[in-house]
Protein backbone atom coordinates (compact mmCIF):
# COMPACT_ATOMS: atom_id res chain seq x y z
CA UNK A 1 0.00 0.00 0.00
CA UNK A 2 1.58 3.32 -0.83
CA UNK A 3 1.79 5.93 1.57
CA UNK A 4 -0.18 9.48 0.91
CA UNK A 5 0.47 11.16 3.82
CA UNK A 6 3.05 13.92 3.43
CA UNK A 7 4.19 16.16 0.83
CA UNK A 8 7.71 14.35 0.13
CA UNK A 9 7.11 12.67 -3.30
CA UNK A 10 4.90 15.31 -4.74
CA UNK A 11 5.61 18.23 -6.86
CA UNK A 12 3.74 20.71 -8.99
CA UNK A 13 4.71 21.75 -12.50
CA UNK A 14 3.25 24.77 -13.34
CA UNK A 15 2.82 25.89 -17.14
CA UNK A 16 2.56 29.67 -18.29
CA UNK A 17 2.28 28.35 -22.19
CA UNK A 18 -1.01 26.51 -21.19
CA UNK A 19 -2.12 28.31 -17.67
CA UNK A 20 -2.42 24.73 -15.85
CA UNK A 21 -0.85 23.56 -13.00
CA UNK A 22 0.06 19.82 -12.77
CA UNK A 23 0.45 17.95 -9.32
CA UNK A 24 2.33 15.31 -9.13
CA UNK A 25 2.60 12.37 -6.89
CA UNK A 26 5.55 9.39 -6.93
CA UNK A 27 5.88 10.67 -10.45
CA UNK A 28 2.10 9.97 -11.53
CA UNK A 29 -0.44 13.00 -12.70
CA UNK A 30 -3.17 12.69 -10.05
CA UNK A 31 -4.81 16.17 -10.83
CA UNK A 32 -4.41 19.10 -12.66
CA UNK A 33 -6.22 22.94 -13.05
CA UNK A 34 -6.43 25.99 -14.59
CA UNK A 35 -4.51 28.36 -13.09
CA UNK A 36 -3.88 32.55 -13.28
CA UNK A 37 -0.30 33.63 -12.84
CA UNK A 38 0.10 37.50 -11.94
CA UNK A 39 -0.74 40.63 -13.58
CA UNK A 40 1.48 42.92 -16.20
CA UNK A 41 3.79 44.35 -14.33
CA UNK A 42 3.50 42.10 -11.57
CA UNK A 43 4.72 38.62 -12.71
CA UNK A 44 6.45 36.31 -10.59
CA UNK A 45 10.17 34.95 -12.05
CA UNK A 46 10.35 31.62 -13.56
CA UNK A 47 12.10 29.09 -11.03
CA UNK A 48 11.34 26.63 -8.05
CA UNK A 49 9.62 27.80 -5.14
CA UNK A 50 8.16 26.03 -1.97
CA UNK A 51 5.07 25.95 -0.82
CA UNK A 52 5.26 27.80 2.59
CA UNK A 53 1.36 28.73 3.21
CA UNK A 54 -1.95 26.98 2.19
CA UNK A 55 -5.18 27.89 3.08
CA UNK A 56 -8.65 26.19 1.13
CA UNK A 57 -10.61 29.18 1.85
CA UNK A 58 -8.29 31.72 0.40
CA UNK A 59 -9.65 34.66 -1.07
CA UNK A 60 -7.72 37.80 -2.38
CA UNK A 61 -8.40 40.98 -0.03
CA UNK A 62 -7.37 42.74 -3.21
CA UNK A 63 -8.11 41.04 -6.61
CA UNK A 64 -11.52 39.69 -7.54
CA UNK A 65 -14.13 39.57 -10.15
CA UNK A 66 -16.81 42.70 -10.41
CA UNK A 67 -20.37 41.77 -9.67
CA UNK A 68 -23.42 43.40 -10.41
CA UNK A 69 -26.90 41.45 -10.26
CA UNK A 70 -25.07 38.08 -10.47
CA UNK A 71 -23.15 38.76 -13.26
CA UNK A 72 -19.71 39.52 -13.64
CA UNK A 73 -18.87 42.02 -15.84
CA UNK A 74 -15.48 42.91 -14.91
CA UNK A 75 -13.19 40.37 -14.50
CA UNK A 76 -9.55 40.21 -12.38
CA UNK A 77 -10.02 43.59 -10.92
CA UNK A 78 -7.69 45.41 -8.77
CA UNK A 79 -9.93 47.13 -5.68
CA UNK A 80 -7.29 49.61 -5.57
CA UNK A 81 -7.82 50.62 -9.64
CA UNK A 82 -11.37 49.56 -9.88
CA UNK A 83 -13.69 50.28 -6.74
CA UNK A 84 -16.67 48.30 -7.22
CA UNK A 85 -18.78 44.91 -5.73
CA UNK A 86 -17.02 41.54 -6.21
CA UNK A 87 -17.57 38.30 -6.08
Amino acid sequence: MMDHGGTSNRRILVSLKSQRASLYQHGWLVAEAPISFGREGKGTPVGSYRVIQKSASHRSPLYGNCVQNGKIVNENVDVRNTPGPRS
